[in-house]
């Protein structure tokens, strides 16, 4: 028995010794990751202070995993890095677990997230962060209010910006001068000038004197709106804070009597700055000379130029352009000369818009200077100067289309001419619509003052499609009337104009059949395309490749994979040479239906046949990757590469479709 005890203790001594050994185990393994939860949450605190805001909040969930508390200041400088990056679902993962180990945001919390979203723009989310802590009863601080308002007011939200301002004066706070004129400015580019003021007269009666130079903001809000009683009721405002009108507020008075084309407004306003003692500068006798400009009055415009130099201030282009506008707007195209014959010898080359107000000059010319105009158009020409469309314009209408045609292939590039003569036929629709407009206003008018005659009024009303109305109906006008209906997507109206057309015995040629077949590409009408074409061919004419080239963008807008491929093989068959375009119509309709096997058949018969393939290719391949079931990642990006070393940039477009394929941070 006394063996059998002794037995018993033993064992007993010996299971306590190794249930000790087992628990001191355990007290050092606790200790050891108490320790590294620590290091993890300190490591994290140095990552956020180093911008790795993704790291660092990796490391903090590891610490507290681990069973480390982190203290605020770690969580908080996490949450700062997160948020200055725009890691909003990082922010509220670190907030999740800042309140899991039992600690609550505090004013800092809060005051670190308002300022990092202010900064980076997100006006509206500090503006519900910082209401957010008031409503859990948090101190903000000025600071807050001045940074929400600053952001609101670079984001150009005038209201809201200004009510933010409100709402911290209703709070007792004070705003900060810098913020009240960032709200200012943010009134005067968006709203004019009445806002800037009444934000400004906010800030004098907040205990912040505006100076001149603030008004000056407000000025310029004015002059870019024209004439306004409120600018007056501005200058009559300054006395009463204190304030005298500076050269700014004064020049931008000039500016708007300028745009009002008011001479003598803006004289009188120049002999008012000579009375206060203040220095005219260059940009006050130019703001005059820019009025004498809008009525015509060049000899007035060149005097005050000429008292400009007197001053020993040297007139820029825009002062001498501006002279020229002055005779431009009396048709004195010698005077407009004299001026530029003047600038050059001055040492001031002219520019593109100098040599368009002279062209206007010649149109403006009673007869019109026409062959004045060509010798203006070569004269830039030889100063390296690129005529702009509205140069071209000019010279098209004094010289006509087709001289202007002859001109331009003779003179410029033919990528350069092409282009100069598609802008010259588009303004010319682009008018035309708008005289049509403006003839159907005048006629509702009329018909609704005098109302319908009792004879219509018995008679159904008979449709027609806008036409030109006065001039006989040619071939040139059927090609305009054509490619205008075929830009507005009016299939039954080209259609209407081009029957009316062969009515009056009027042949039309391939021109007129490719803008009907551009119109019923857009209608996407498939079977209409297919038509036409027998239609053309029945007529006698050969369809070419902008024919074949409507047919296969039809069927592209309709997904019609199989239509599309069966009008290239026509195309082929009839031996046309395939561009770019025919091949990008198959792209788009593989696109549509995500058949990436059709759109690789279509790329390698681009690169065999040595066609320049353009963005809007690629973008359509990239689209039809995108489609793939599953999307091609691997094909996507291969094309990518394949079209950066062939030289092409990828635009916005291409960039977001190859987001979708490959995720942003993989595209970038």
């Amino acid at each position: 028995a006394g063996s059998s005890a002794r037995g018993t203790a033993g064992r007993e001594h010996r299971a306590s010794d190794r249930g000790g050994k087992q628990q001191r185990g355990e007290g050092r393994s606790k200790a050891a990751s108490s320790r590294v939860g620590a290091a993890c949450s300190d490591a994290a605190f140095q990552n956020a202070k180093q911008g790795k805001s993704k790291e660092s909040l990796r490391l903090l969930q590891t610490g507290i995993r681990l069973g480390h508390s982190p203290d605020l200041k770690a969580f908080n400088a996490v949450i700062g890095s997160l948020a200055s990056e725009g890691q909003m679902d990082g922010v509220k993962d670190c907030l999740q677990s800042l309140q899991a180990v039992g600690l609550q945001p505090d004013t800092s919390t809060y005051k670190i997230l308002v300022a990092e979203l202010a900064s980076r723009g997100d006006a509206q989310k500090a503006s519900d962060v910082m209401y957010l802590a008031r409503k859990q009863g948090m101190e903000v601080d000025a600071e807050m209010f001045d940074q929400v308002a600053t952001s609101f007011a670079r984001a150009d939200e005038c209201r809201k910006a200004r009510e933010c301002l409100h709402s911290a004066k209703a709070a007792g706070f004070a705003s900060s001068r810098a913020a009240y004129i960032a709200v200012a400015h943010a009134f005067a580019r968006c709203s004019g000038g009445s806002g800037a003021r009444d934000v400004l007269v906010d800030m004098e009666a907040a205990g912040m004197r505006p100076t001149a130079a603030d008004f000056g903001v407000v000025f310029d809000a004015f002059a870019r709106q024209g004439l306004d009683a409120s600018m007056q009721e501005t200058f009559d405002l300054l006395p009463s804070l204190r304030l005298a009108p500076d050269l700014v507020a004064f020049n931008a008075q000039i500016a708007a009597y300028s745009r009002a084309g008011d001479v003598r407004g803006a004289e009188a306003t120049f002999e008012k700055i000579q009375a206060t003692g203040l220095e005219p500068d260059l940009t006050t006798f130019q703001n005059v000379v820019k009025s004498c400009a809008r009525n015509g009055f060049g000899r007035t415009a060149e005097r005050w130029l000429d008292r400009a130099a007197e001053v020993r201030l040297r007139p820029d282009i825009e002062g001498y352009t501006s002279v020229i506008d002055a005779f431009a707007t009396a048709g004195k195209v010698e005077e407009a000369e004299a001026v530029l014959r003047r600038m050059s010898d001055n040492g001031i080359e002219p520019d593109v818009v100098a040599y368009s107000s002279l062209l206007q000059a010649c149109g403006r010319s009673r007869p019109p200077e026409a062959q004045r105009a060509e010798a203006v158009m070569r004269q830039m020409l030889a100063a390296s100067l690129n005529p702009d469309n509205i140069s071209h314009s000019m010279v098209a209408k004094m010289l006509g289309r087709d001289a202007h045609k002859d001109l331009c292939y003779q003179l410029l590039p033919i990528a350069a001419a092409e282009k100069a003569v598609d802008a010259v036929k588009n303004a010319e629709i682009a008018l035309m619509k708008k005289k049509e407009k403006k003839r159907a206003k005048s006629r509702g008018r009329k018909s609704k003052a005098i109302g319908p005659s009792p004879e219509k009024a018995q008679q159904p009303a008979q449709m027609e499609p806008p036409g030109p109305k006065g001039p006989e109906l040619t071939l040139c006008n059927l090609k305009r009337i054509v490619d205008a209906c075929a830009r507005s997507g009016d299939f039954a109206g080209a259609e209407f104009w081009f029957d009316k057309a062969v009515s009056n015995n009027i042949q039309p040629d391939a021109s007129a059949y490719s803008a009907v077949f551009d119109a019923a590409a857009i209608a996407a009408d498939s079977d209409v395309a297919e038509a036409w074409l027998r239609r053309a061919s029945a007529n006698g004419l050969e369809p070419d490749i902008r024919m074949y080239n409507a047919c296969v963008d039809t069927c592209a807008r309709v997904g019609d994979v199989a239509g599309a491929l069966g009008w290239l093989g026509e195309a082929v068959a009839e031996g046309l040479e395939l561009d770019v375009k025919t091949h990008t119509g198959v792209l788009k309709a593989a696109s549509e239906r995500g058949q990436l096997s059709i759109a690789e058949i279509a790329m390698q018969r681009m690169q065999r046949a040595g066609i320049d393939i353009d963005l809007r290719a690629w973008t359509m391949f990239l689209r039809v990757c995108a489609r793939a079931q599953p999307p091609a990642k691997e094909r996507a990006e291969e094309a990518f590469r394949e079209m950066v070393a062939s030289g092409l940039a990828p635009d916005m477009t291409i960039i977001e479709v190859l987001s979708q394929i490959l995720g942003p941070h993989q595209a970038v």
